[in-house]
């Protein structure tokens, strides 16, 4: 999605409500599949700044990272991006805002929309949060079946100190 400097001519902000296909793909690890998102928002023009803020919503297909089961993922994200004109704009970054440059006169929604839906996700997702997992012994998936299956794995490094207090003699 883009806008152009000259949609601004007018100097009243611009309303946009719109759906996006970004390519969210591959993008994270989890990932599997993306809807169109839905962005709702404005774009203000002051002096040589352009600012954009609004709503980003949409659904993602995940895989979930305990049991591995493909998952629809609801999510909702503020966005809001500073674009400068290279004609008379600040050149420096003021600590606090990020200065983003227009191409070709024209500001480039799709990469913000990007960023900003992935810097949300958490980084381990799981489909709920009574989530069991696959057994690590046979593979099943515990939230389908229990399969009996006796994990007890101890670290080699303690195992000595664990022989300690099973020989009590």
């Amino acid at each position: 999605m883009e806008l152009h400097k000259n949609d601004f001519l007018k100097g009243n902000p611009i309303t946009i409500d719109t759906n996006v296909q970004l390519d969210l793909v591959k993008r994270h690890i989890q990932i599997v599949g993306a809807s169109p998102v839905h962005f709702t928002g404005t774009a203000t023009k002051m002096a040589h700044l352009y600012v954009v803020e609004g709503d980003v919503t949409g659904e993602l297909t995940l895989d979930c990272a305990r049991c591995l089961t493909p998952f629809p993922y609801h999510y909702q994200v503020m966005v809001k991006e500073t674009f400068v004109d290279a004609e008379g704009g600040p050149d420096v970054q003021d600590g606090e805002t990020d200065y983003f440059p227009l191409i070709e006169d024209k500001i480039q929604l799709d990469p913000s929309l990007q960023s900003a839906i992935l810097l949300s996700l958490p980084q381990a997702i799981r489909c709920s949060d009574q989530c069991q997992g696959i057994c690590p012994e046979c593979g099943t998936n515990r939230n389908e079946k229990n399969c009996g299956c006796v994990v007890k794995r101890v670290d080699p490094r303690w195992a000595a100190l664990g022989d300690l207090f099973n020989n009590k003699e």
